[in-house]
C-alpha cells in the first residue's frame, strides 16, 4: 500500500474543484504504471529474494528443473504469467484505486494445512522498497504537474 498526502497552499477555486479529479486520476495511473513497469521483475532470477517469497521445497525445485529446464521464480509452466500479464483492470476513487488481473485460478488460493501451498497472488503483487518509493514519487509528481496545468496564466495590460 502506498500512503500519500497532498496540501494544497493558497491554490485558487478551479485547483480545489479539480483536485479530487486529479488524485483520481493519479491513482488509477499508479496500477497501470506498476504493471507496465514491476510486474515482469517478478519472473526474473533473485527475484525471491527481492520479494520475499516463501521457499520452494528442495524436491519441487528439482522436478521444475528436470522437467521444464529452468528455476525461474513464479514459473512452472507459464500460464500465470502469460494470464496476468494481459492486462490490469483499473477501478478507483479519490481516496484508492484497485488494479485487477486476470489469472489461473490457482494463483488465489490460499495455503492451508494441506496444500502447503504459497500464497502466489501475495508474491506476485508484492512490492520492494525501491519500487514503493517508485510509484510514490509518480504520483507525486503526477499531483503536481497535472494541479499545475491548472493554474491559469494571467496577463496584465499597462497602458
Amino acid at each position: 500500500m502506498i500512503k500519500y498526502r497532498v496540501k494544497l497552499i493558497g491554490t485558487p477555486d478551479v485547483v480545489l474543484k479539480s483536485t479530487p479529479r486529479i488524485t483520481t486520476e493519479a491513482l488509477k495511473e499508479t496500477p497501470r504504471l506498476w504493471h507496465a513497469r514491476f510486474f515482469r521483475r517478478h519472473f526474473q532470477g533473485g527475484a525471491a529474494a527481492r520479494y520475499g517469497y516463501r521457499p520452494r521445497s528442495t524436491k519441487y525445485v528439482l522436478r521444475k528443473k528436470r522437467k521444464f529446464g529452468h528455476t525461474a521464480p513464479l514459473i512452472y509452466t507459464g500460464l500465470m504469467r502469460k494470464q496476468l500479464g494481459r492486462g490490469i483492470f483499473v477501478t478507483g476513487n479519490r481516496y484508492r484505486a484497485k488494479g485487477v488481473m486476470h489469472g489461473p485460478r490457482y494463483v488465489f488460493m490460499r495455503q492451508t494445512a494441506i496444500n502447503n501451498r504459497p500464497y502466489l497472488a501475495g508474491e506476485v503483487t508484492a512490492l520492494a522498497p525501491d519500487e514503493e518509493r517508485e510509484l510514490t514519487a509518480h504520483l507525486d509528481r503526477f499531483i503536481t504537474q497535472r494541479i499545475n496545468e491548472l493554474q491559469e496564466p494571467r496577463t496584465i495590460i499597462i497602458e
